[in-house]
């Protein structure tokens, strides 16, 4: 298989030459071609595809199919500026002339060109290089995006032309391109469908021709050869449109999305779509719990439940445009936490001054607890650390004389909330 492109443009120079206008002489047909009646062009878009063909036989038997390579449309260069995208532009009664070599081999050479002014009055003429004998294009139909379209088949050993752009009025600018369609490479693939065709006389009949591998953004064109008694004498353009296919572009987040709302056990967070650079997008959301998608969690609004408690929760917002390209943006994770309780005791409440009094204190929750607590006696604070199983205390001897609010504050971990307790009061006595 060859290269979906091709790689460079025809080979193109200035006209030296005038040559002779004839007519080109038709190759002779057996008596079931002749009577054979089957599409000039047939056009198909997208990187792959099929073509329903329509024939219909004049005489009954078996007719063979075969195709030529598929070949990528190339533009003529511009003599003047090989960079321009245009091959040229002409006006009032003129004629520019272009030397066009194609690949060896050829089945079918097929010469484009489209024109910037509808109302422009230009022809198209195919020569060969050598400017022996005349014409030997054809006028063919253009198919959908060529203003007018030039076709040789089968001329053994001529690979190179002379293609003249000749105007007789309005100003236009031109594009010309060239196909060389050869049984030696093709780009993608190609399936006839059935190979041989059974035929019955005036019956019409059909047979499906499928392709695929092309590239994007790009003209192809190959040729189906019907096979007689006498061996290939008649044959369909097939022209191949794939710029249908090029890959729209990809929505670009500029801003990540943001949840808000609070990770708790019966709250509702909700995500936001964040920013893009274009508008017009449609969005869709998949809420996460730790990286693994949630069953049923497809709305900018998830309920936060049991299931995700001590979990990361997070949410992937994808982007689709009108034209079906998608991105995608995950939003920063918040922590569904544990909740926790807090509570204090005193050893005694009332305590003589010089005399010790404990304060115990305990944190209650379904998650690990770890760290330390603060815990306030009157204006002074005391970090209690917590053991495995949430306990802690502090023993003081040293409060002055009078009354005190003792309370105790956890402000949490990473997987479980902070809580305050109640206030205990404590006295100290002479």
């Amino acid at each position: 298989m060859t290269e979906p492109m091709a790689t460079g443009p025809a080979t193109t120079g200035p006209a030296t030459t005038e040559p002779t206008t004839t007519e080109p002489t038709q190759p002779t047909m057996s008596p079931a071609a002749e009577s054979f009646v089957a599409p000039s062009l047939v056009t198909g878009t997208g990187t792959s595809g099929s073509i329903t063909v329509p024939v219909t036989p004049g005489v009954s038997g078996e007719v063979r199919l075969s195709f030529s390579g598929l070949a990528p449309g190339v533009q003529v260069a511009n003599p003047a500026d090989p960079a321009s995208p245009i091959t040229g532009s002409i006006s009032g009664i003129d004629q520019q002339s272009f030397l066009v070599t194609l690949p060896a081999s050829l089945v079918l050479s097929r010469f484009e060109i489209e024109l910037s002014n509808p109302a422009a009055d230009v022809d198209l003429l195919v020569f060969r290089a050598d400017g022996v004998g005349g014409l030997v294009g054809t006028p063919v139909e253009a198919g959908p995006t060529a203003s007018e379209a030039q076709e040789v088949f089968v001329l053994p050993s001529v690979n190179e032309f002379r293609v003249a752009v000749r105007s007789f009025g309005p100003a236009t600018d031109f594009v010309l391109r060239t196909f060389g369609s050869t049984v030696t490479s093709s780009a993608g693939l190609q399936v006839i469908d059935p190979a041989v065709l059974p035929a019955e006389a005036g019956v019409p009949t059909s047979f499906t021709y499928s392709w695929s591998g092309l590239a994007p953004n790009a003209a192809y064109v190959a040729a189906i050869g019907y096979a007689f008694d006498a061996g290939v004498t008649q044959y369909t353009t097939v022209r191949i449109d794939t710029t249908e296919d090029v890959a729209p572009a990809t929505p670009i987040n500029l801003g990540a999305p943001v949840i808000s709302g609070q990770a708790e056990v019966g709250r509702a967070l909700r995500v936001g779509t964040g920013e893009w650079d274009t508008t017009d997008l449609e969005f869709s959301y998949q809420w996460q719990s730790d990286g693994v998608d949630i069953a049923g969690a497809t709305r900018a609004r998830h309920r936060v439940t049991d299931a995700d408690l001590g979990t990361a929760l997070s949410a992937v917002v994808t982007a689709q445009s009108a034209e079906g390209a998608v991105a995608q943006a995950s939003a920063a994770p918040v922590v569904v936490k544990y909740t926790s309780a807090t509570s204090v005791w005193l050893s005694r409440s009332t305590v003589p001054a010089g005399h010790e009094v404990t304060i115990g204190v305990k944190v209650k929750s379904a998650g690990p607890v770890s760290g330390t607590v603060e815990v306030r006696v009157g204006d002074a604070r005391y970090d209690v650390t917590l053991n495995a199983r949430g306990y802690g205390q502090l023993t003081l001897t040293d409060l002055a004389r009078g009354g005190y609010r003792v309370g105790a504050n956890y402000a949490g971990s990473d997987l479980v909330a902070g809580s305050t307790s109640g206030v205990e009061r404590l006295r100290v006595t002479r």
